[in-house]
């Protein structure tokens, strides 16, 4: 007795202007031919899971994508981002828009110098040193989300909009942090290496 297949088709199988749509774009496919449902549904997959757009593309905004990204899918990251900033967009309300308000945020947070240890002699000494913009969006971006994890709201996206909003605001710890950052610094400027150049 032949067990019954779940899935019937002809052997060929033409699906013609199948529109897929959402927010950011609209995908037609034409003339989709398979030989089984297998095929049919894996060709599907694909077309839904091609690249699409969901994040403008701004230096800042990749940097995040890529900070969150973990094991290679930067599609999920990007879905996290986007429904980050559609919960944003509901606290700022229509006038504000909610990517602009993420890189002020960054922006704000982002330490000026980091405190490196060094020996000198017997004794452990802290040298103040100047970052560059990626590496203080970089230290901005991971004090965010670590502080995101500690907040009470259910969902990623909820929690990091919310921490967003803060920072805008001037109430998040994370600019708590960058203040105590800056003001080891310049207890310890005395460290700094600094190179004179004199001109003759």
């Amino acid at each position: 007795m032949k067990k019954k297949k779940a899935f019937r088709c002809q052997r060929y199988e033409f699906f013609q202007y199948l529109s897929l749509s959402n927010e950011n774009a609209s995908i037609t496919l034409g003339f989709i031919q398979c030989q089984s449902a297998k095929k049919l549904f894996q060709a599907f997959t694909m077309f839904l899971s091609s690249e699409v757009p969901i994040v403008p593309n701004d230096e800042v905004v990749s940097q995040l994508v890529n900070t969150l990204m973990r094991d290679g899918k930067k599609a999920r990251a990007q879905r996290l981002v986007s429904d980050s900033m559609k919960h944003l967009s509901k606290k700022l309300g229509e006038e504000a828009s909610p990517y602009s308000v993420l890189l002020e945020s960054i922006e704000t947070a982002s330490p000026l110098l980091k405190l490196s240890s060094t020996k000198k002699g017997s004794k452990v000494v802290h040298v103040p040193t100047a970052l560059r913009d990626r590496q203080r969006r970089r230290r901005a971006i991971v004090w965010m989300l670590e502080a995101a994890k500690k907040r009470g709201e259910k969902s990623f996206e909820e929690r990091f909009a919310a921490e967003v909003f803060d920072v805008s605001q001037g109430t998040s710890p994370v600019l708590q942090k960058k203040l105590q950052v800056h003001k080891q610094a310049l207890a310890n400027r005395a460290n700094a290496q600094v190179s004179y150049n004199s001109q003759r």
